[in-house]
């Protein structure tokens, strides 16, 4: 049984893809991900997100979007609204973050079944709970 399913060159790859796509570091990426192709579930994941961070039983520790901008944090920093950014990435992943990552990583894949088929490619290495 090889260590790992898939080779250094193929996660080293992976990681600066999503990067690219998606807008934030992958470090970001929580154990649980969400694909939508229409901004207002990004919009209400937005919403319910801070609910979940401001809820000190959540578990729930931030909530990242875009060019790793911290929505909301338990901290009390971060606004609760989208990012107001120039340009957003093809396919923006929104965090909410839990320090045992397995919290929700929810990604806007927009149009077309070849986003789809890109993103997945690359969460695989990743190996997410559910997707």
């Amino acid at each position: 049984m090889p260590l790992s399913l898939f080779t250094a060159e193929r996660v080293d790859l992976s990681l600066l893809r999503l990067a690219h796509y998606c807008g934030t570091s992958p470090s970001h990426f929580q154990g649980f991900v969400l694909l939508t192709n229409y901004q207002r579930y990004i919009d209400e994941f937005i919403k319910w997100g801070t609910q979940q961070v401001q809820d000190p039983n959540s578990g729930y520790i931030s909530v990242i979007g875009p060019q790793d901008t911290v929505i909301k944090h338990m901290d009390g920093s971060g606004t609760g609204e989208h990012p107001d950014l120039v340009s957003l990435p093809q396919m923006p992943a929104y965090h909410l973050v839990r320090q045992d990552r397995l919290g929700i990583t929810m990604i806007n894949i927009n149009v077309g079944p070849s986003n789809a088929k890109t993103i997945t490619d690359h969460l695989a290495v990743l190996r997410p709970h559910c997707w």
